[in-house]
Protein backbone atom coordinates (compact mmCIF):
# COMPACT_ATOMS: atom_id res chain seq x y z
CA UNK A 1 0.00 0.00 0.00
CA UNK A 2 1.04 3.26 -0.98
CA UNK A 3 0.89 6.74 0.40
CA UNK A 4 -2.18 8.91 -0.82
CA UNK A 5 -1.70 11.54 -3.41
CA UNK A 6 2.16 10.39 -4.16
CA UNK A 7 4.08 11.90 -6.61
CA UNK A 8 7.87 11.77 -8.25
CA UNK A 9 10.51 14.40 -6.57
CA UNK A 10 13.92 14.30 -7.23
CA UNK A 11 16.42 14.25 -4.04
CA UNK A 12 20.57 15.22 -4.00
CA UNK A 13 22.66 13.50 -1.18
CA UNK A 14 25.75 15.15 -0.55
CA UNK A 15 29.16 13.63 0.67
CA UNK A 16 31.24 16.01 3.10
CA UNK A 17 34.76 15.80 1.29
CA UNK A 18 38.07 17.07 2.16
CA UNK A 19 39.22 20.41 4.34
CA UNK A 20 41.52 22.19 3.06
CA UNK A 21 42.88 25.46 4.68
CA UNK A 22 39.53 25.74 6.10
CA UNK A 23 37.14 25.67 3.21
CA UNK A 24 34.92 22.34 2.87
CA UNK A 25 34.88 20.38 -0.12
CA UNK A 26 31.05 19.32 -1.06
CA UNK A 27 30.82 16.97 -3.54
CA UNK A 28 27.39 15.45 -4.93
CA UNK A 29 27.25 11.60 -3.80
CA UNK A 30 23.71 10.97 -5.60
CA UNK A 31 20.76 12.44 -7.56
CA UNK A 32 17.58 10.06 -6.94
CA UNK A 33 13.64 10.23 -7.20
CA UNK A 34 11.77 9.70 -4.52
CA UNK A 35 7.10 9.33 -4.50
CA UNK A 36 6.03 10.92 -2.03
CA UNK A 37 2.70 13.48 -0.76
CA UNK A 38 3.33 16.71 -0.54
CA UNK A 39 2.03 19.12 1.87
CA UNK A 40 1.76 22.31 2.97
CA UNK A 41 3.37 23.05 6.47
CA UNK A 42 1.29 24.38 9.37
CA UNK A 43 3.43 25.98 12.52
CA UNK A 44 0.47 25.73 15.36
CA UNK A 45 0.83 27.36 18.86
CA UNK A 46 2.42 25.55 21.47
CA UNK A 47 4.06 23.13 18.71
CA UNK A 48 7.04 23.94 17.05
CA UNK A 49 8.24 26.83 17.65
CA UNK A 50 11.64 26.40 16.12
CA UNK A 51 13.91 24.09 14.15
CA UNK A 52 17.83 23.51 14.48
CA UNK A 53 19.40 24.96 11.63
CA UNK A 54 23.42 24.36 11.13
CA UNK A 55 24.48 25.61 14.54
CA UNK A 56 21.59 27.85 15.12
CA UNK A 57 17.86 28.18 15.60
CA UNK A 58 15.14 30.17 13.01
CA UNK A 59 12.23 31.03 15.03
CA UNK A 60 8.89 30.03 12.98
CA UNK A 61 6.36 32.78 13.06
CA UNK A 62 5.01 31.37 9.93
CA UNK A 63 5.09 28.90 7.38
CA UNK A 64 6.45 30.35 4.66
CA UNK A 65 8.90 28.38 2.54
CA UNK A 66 7.87 25.08 4.45
CA UNK A 67 6.52 22.05 3.72
CA UNK A 68 6.23 18.88 4.65
CA UNK A 69 6.32 15.49 2.64
CA UNK A 70 5.49 11.63 3.54
CA UNK A 71 7.51 9.19 1.72
CA UNK A 72 8.41 5.69 2.46
CA UNK A 73 12.02 6.86 1.71
CA UNK A 74 14.41 7.51 4.46
CA UNK A 75 15.83 11.15 3.86
CA UNK A 76 18.88 12.49 5.94
CA UNK A 77 19.08 15.69 8.14
CA UNK A 78 22.60 17.24 8.65
CA UNK A 79 24.43 15.50 11.50
CA UNK A 80 27.57 16.98 12.27
CA UNK A 81 28.95 14.07 14.53
CA UNK A 82 28.12 11.50 11.70
CA UNK A 83 29.71 14.48 8.94
CA UNK A 84 26.29 13.76 7.07
CA UNK A 85 24.79 16.64 4.90
CA UNK A 86 21.06 17.51 4.96
CA UNK A 87 19.13 15.99 1.74
CA UNK A 88 18.19 18.39 -0.61
CA UNK A 89 14.41 17.93 -2.70
CA UNK A 90 13.68 20.22 -5.42
CA UNK A 91 10.50 21.15 -6.17
CA UNK A 92 9.17 23.32 -8.70
CA UNK A 93 12.45 24.63 -9.33
CA UNK A 94 12.97 25.87 -5.54
CA UNK A 95 15.53 23.43 -3.69
CA UNK A 96 14.18 22.53 0.00
CA UNK A 97 16.49 21.17 2.58
CA UNK A 98 15.61 18.14 4.65
CA UNK A 99 14.99 18.55 8.72
CA UNK A 100 13.34 16.65 11.30
CA UNK A 101 12.64 13.38 10.33
CA UNK A 102 10.47 11.38 11.89
CA UNK A 103 10.11 7.79 11.23
CA UNK A 104 6.37 6.30 11.68
CA UNK A 105 5.63 2.59 11.87
CA UNK A 106 1.55 2.63 12.21
CA UNK A 107 -0.64 0.65 9.54
CA UNK A 108 1.37 2.28 6.53
CA UNK A 109 4.91 2.60 7.72
CA UNK A 110 6.38 5.79 6.25
CA UNK A 111 8.64 8.76 7.08
CA UNK A 112 7.33 12.18 7.92
CA UNK A 113 9.76 15.40 7.02
CA UNK A 114 9.76 19.02 7.19
CA UNK A 115 11.21 20.73 4.09
CA UNK A 116 12.89 24.21 4.35
CA UNK A 117 13.16 26.58 1.35
CA UNK A 118 16.96 27.28 0.49
CA UNK A 119 17.94 30.95 1.19
CA UNK A 120 15.25 31.45 3.41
Amino acid sequence: MGILGSKKFTVTRYTTGTVTDGVESVVVDSTFTIQGSLQPHEVLAGGEANIRLMGGFVDLESSAGMLKIYTATALLTTNEDAGTRADILTYEGEEYEVHNVERHISIIPHYRATLIRRGR
